[in-house]
């Protein structure tokens, strides 16, 4: 068997000569983060056309577009065996090189045959990249039938595999080459994905050998409701292949679209009292919505609601004043998917602005000898307590008695000195 290394365009008879080499440079240091990256580019035929049992060779070649040297060992297999004896080793190979590698054979049987060339085949070397070592090519041998590429779509894949709406959906399409021939003669392998009948785009690779599969990655944006996916294989048929009608696949899914959960009222507190006429109604926040409806009516059937809006905030304080008196309030959350339950119904009360009580006895400018008189006044609507002042002087700038009671009346608890006094009394809540 014949044996030619092309190194620099210089051909070396000897491999002694090239291990020899080897071992002088390779003690050179490498500087730290610099790796080696060996790759096959082609293979060919020579001469390009056999006839069954020519002797023939079979040429590669070898690049390094790491960073580093590296050692360059090639294995050469033959319709998946192994062929041994010829020289496995090629020196080393620097940077940015290319070297050609050939393996002499005296010939093959009439047909088809595979030929597959492994650089660094025991994984020695530390590459930046493992996954580019081999490379497979089909030859034809005398006289053979057509040989094609047969692309199928055996599975999609989504995840999350059950959707919400507004998910970020991503789809795994696996193509399968279960014909006799790569695709890469023809180019690339495109795939495009439809969901309901709309491209949401295609994705590509540089070739599918035969018996593998290789997959195509596509993302979406959920939407609510129930859909179709649809991949094509060799989308245009720019691709020859032995079966022109299987290459398509479609699934289906649905999209949940789920309502928002029920918010819980916070403020004011259920039964409250408030003098504030435009109170901060508050409520939690829910996962999901997007706006919050909530009704205020003196009527807990909610009939004629006195405030029925729409927020976006988890909070609404009125625009104009509510008039004193009990209300009920409630609120629900809503998104895209539509409305969620109205939560539960808290009331409020709001008191406003109290009157002003009438003064009934004693009367005005009237006598008694009762040093503890009996003060007496009209109550007041909404009115939780009131403060009297008792004075001897009509400013009442230091009163006698000057106290709250919750009560309509007020008897004094000591007696008031002889003399002449003035009273008054005002309402609050």
């Amino acid at each position: 068997m014949k044996m030619r290394i092309l190194f620099l365009g210089l051909v070396l008879a000897t491999p002694v000569l090239i291990l020899n080499s080897l071992q002088a440079v390779h003690a050179a240091p490498t500087l730290q983060g610099e790796l080696p990256d060996l790759t096959l580019l082609d293979i060919v035929s020579d001469p390009p056309n056999p006839l069954p049992w020519d002797s023939l060779h079979y040429i590669s070649y070898v690049r390094n577009q790491g960073n580093a040297r590296a050692e360059v060992n090639v294995w050469y297999y033959i319709d998946g065996t192994r062929v041994t004896g010829e020289n496995e080793y090629w020196g080393h190979l620097d940077p940015s090189y290319t070297r050609e590698v050939d393996f002499g054979h005296s010939g093959l049987s009439e047909g088809w045959h595979t030929i597959r060339f492994v650089v660094d085949p025991q994984n020695t070397v530390n590459e930046s990249n493992e996954a580019n070592n081999e490379i497979e090519e089909t030859f034809c041998i005398g006289t053979c039938a057509p040989q094609y590429p047969d692309l199928i779509v055996p599975q999609i894949n989504w995840t999350p595999s059950s959707p919400l709406v507004d998910d970020s959906m991503h789809f795994t399409v696996h193509v399968e080459n279960q014909g006799d021939s790569n695709t890469s003669p023809w180019g690339q392998v495109g795939v495009r994905l439809f969901i309901d009948s709309t491209s949401i785009g295609d994705d590509y690779v540089s070739n599918i050998t035969p018996g593998t599969t290789e997959t195509f990655d596509f993302y979406w944006t959920a939407t609510a409701g129930y859909h179709t996916v649809r991949a094509i294989s060799d989308y245009g048929d720019f691709i020859p292949e032995s079966n022109e009608s299987n290459n398509e696949r479609e699934e289906s899914f649905d999209v949940d679209c789920p309502t928002p959960t029920t918010p819980s009222l916070t403020s004011p507190s259920n039964g409250s009292s408030a003098c504030d006429t435009t109170p901060s109604f508050d409520w939690s926040s829910v996962s999901g919505a997007t706006s919050y409806r909530i009704q205020v009516d003196n009527n807990s059937s909610f009939g004629s609601p006195e405030i029925d809006t729409t927020t976006s905030s988890s909070n609404y304080t009125p625009g104009s004043a509510l008039s004193p008196g009990t209300y009920y309030w409630r609120v629900r959350a809503s998104n895209s998917c539509g409305d969620g339950s109205w939560s539960s119904v808290w009331s409020v009360t709001i008191l406003g602005t109290v009157g002003v009580p009438s003064l009934y006895s004693p009367s005005n400018g009237s006598s008694t000898c009762d040093t503890t008189p009996y003060f007496d006044w009209s109550s007041v609507s909404g009115a939780t307590s009131y403060r009297i002042q008792v004075d001897n002087n009509s400013n009442f700038s230091s009163p006698v008695i000057d106290t709250t009671t919750s009560n309509s009346y007020y008897t004094p608890g000591s007696p008031l000195s002889p003399g002449t006094y003035h009273w008054r009394v005002r309402a609050s809540n």
